[in-house]
């Protein structure tokens, strides 16, 4: 399973940001994600077409 931290560091390598702003960007998302999740709102794993 890949962890916060590792989605993080991946996303701070490829576009050449801090970690603390890479992981804030992850944190936000999943954030995001949950709060739609839990308010009943449709999710979709297909974010490349966002």
């Amino acid at each position: 399973m890949t962890t916060t931290d590792e989605i993080a560091d991946m996303i701070a390598s490829e576009q050449n940001l801090p970690n603390a702003q890479a992981k804030a960007i992850v944190e936000t998302i999943f954030a995001s994600v949950a709060a739609a999740a839990t308010s009943g709102a449709e999710t979709s794993p297909r974010l490349r077409q966002v």
